[in-house]
């Protein structure tokens, strides 16, 4: 559903027409609960990215980037996290001339990535948390899993009514939060069954072995 098939659903016999932009506000404040509620296997994704030459910002950093969960440099080596940009850059700056190579060390200010030392032309792995998607224009996605869009109709109506003293908002509060429960169940974790403990890589013939 879209945002704007989203509004009209929760408008339909409940609300008027004139009441589209608290309507707007009520499923946007529910889409931020639902999207913050855990870590849901949807909000996260890989890229490729770019470590520029010659220059500290991460290229092809995906526009839909929230947060940072790891680097990986060309060889599959993981690039060391620094979550505080001002010791990042006590270290790595333009004026400390550190010069190009394979990444070192990372860090991120809002939405842009730096690498230290500056980048040699290579490319990365980035795995990310994707940011919330914003609901403001009519064809807007809400980035829910397919099917729980409805849970923002649910959420919208019962935020109306709850403003409005109207009791039926506690049972449309009620399917809101069953779809959470559903979705809890569904979207924490990718691997389902018996997992094992992963051994140390030791190469060898063209796949290389686990022992």
């Amino acid at each position: 559903m879209t945002f704007r098939a989203i509004q009209d659903a929760v408008i339909s016999k409940a609300f008027n027409e004139s009441d589209r932009a608290n309507v707007k506000n009520w499923i946007v404040f529910r889409h931020a609960w639902l999207w913050d509620l855990c870590e849901w296997t949807f909000k996260f994704g890989t890229a490729n990215v770019t470590f520029t030459a010659d220059s500290q910002i991460v290229g092809a950093v995906p526009s839909d980037f929230g947060a940072a969960i790891a680097l990986y440099d060309t060889n599959g080596l993981p690039v060391a996290p620094v979550r505080d940009f001002r010791t990042f850059f006590d270290t790595f700056n333009a004026n400390l001339q550190n010069g190009s190579g394979s990444p070192e060390a990372f860090t991120v200010i809002g939405s842009q990535m730096f690498v230290g030392p500056s980048g040699n032309g290579t490319t990365g792995l980035l795995v990310y948390e994707k940011s919330k998607p914003a609901l403001v224009n009519d064809n807007d996605p809400t980035g829910l899993p397919d099917g729980y869009d409805l849970a923002l109709v649910h959420g919208g109506k019962a935020e109306g009514f709850k403003l409005a003293n109207v009791p039926l908002w506690q049972g449309f509060d009620e399917d809101f939060t069953a779809a959470a429960n559903a979705m809890q169940r569904q979207y924490l974790t990718s691997i389902r069954g018996q997992v094992g403990q992963m051994g140390a890589y030791r190469p060898g013939g063209a796949l290389g072995q686990w022992r």
